[in-house]
């Protein structure tokens, strides 16, 4: 995997992690 794929696929996950992020409290802890 190149560098520049990597970094869309982190991005792409933060993205994800973001929109979850309101969801968040209903995940155990």
């Amino acid at each position: 995997m190149n560098e520049e794929k990597f970094w869309q696929l982190i991005e792409q996950i933060g993205r994800e992690a973001l929109e979850a992020g309101s969801n968040c409290a209903a995940w155990p802890s």
